[in-house]
């Protein structure tokens, strides 16, 4: 039978129905118990195991799930086991891709401002500049479970060239043009909002 992930059996284990209370005793250290959940040859060893590690867990102390979590070269497999979870929950199939404008309500507003990362947006009045405009767009990914958490966004000038510097698109005296006679798409700024979410790729979707 396929090996399988250390994480996927655990979250198995969180949606199992039956009682906790009926776990035997496991009489090994939690560090082996995980070791042999990696290699459990069936599912219903795999989830007996599970349970009994989640219990060991949580009759731990601070410094001892501190230790647990710092145990191993193996330490790894858990960050790959959550970026794979996570990837899987925020892949393209459930983000909602909504233009961000200056009729947004204003919590989004402030979160834009607040995780801008490449050209901080210094005011209101600059913000709207970056917003209102015809010439400017922007727009942001976010999850259905999220609705008023911006995953990421990217701010795109409309411009009749490619700009040879930063301060020609964000120059507060630029003159505007009709997007009809517009040309190029300039993205600017892209910003990942969530740092939880690091090393999951948004950036590339929304671009495209």
């Amino acid at each position: 039978m396929a090996q399988r992930g250390f994480l996927g059996d655990m979250r198995t284990t969180l949606f199992e129905r039956r009682s906790a209370t009926n776990t035997q005793q496991d009489g090994r250290s939690i560090q082996a118990m995980c070791r042999a959940l990696l290699t459990a040859a069936s599912e219903v060893s795999g989830l007996y195991l599970a349970k009994a590690i989640l219990e060991t867990y949580r009759q731990l102390d601070t410094d001892g799930k501190r230790g647990f979590l710092e145990t191993a070269p193996d330490l790894h497999r858990i960050d790959f086991g959550f970026q794979h979870l996570l990837r899987s929950w925020f892949n393209r199939g459930f983000l909602v891709l909504r233009q961000i404008s200056w009729e947004t309500p204003a919590s989004i507003l402030v979160k834009i401002v607040e995780y801008e990362a490449v050209y901080a947006i210094n005011d209101w009045d600059d913000l709207r500049r970056r917003l209102y405009p015809p010439d400017r767009r922007c727009f942001a990914y976010f999850h259905p479970t999220m609705p008023d958490e911006p995953l990421i966004f990217v701010e795109v000038a409309l411009t009749l060239t490619v700009p040879n510097t930063i301060h020609r698109v964000l120059a507060d005296t630029r003159e505007l043009h009709d997007t009809a006679d517009t040309k190029v798409a300039v993205f600017y700024s892209i910003s990942n909002c969530q740092k939880a979410l690091q090393g999951i790729s948004f950036g590339n979707m929304l671009i495209k």
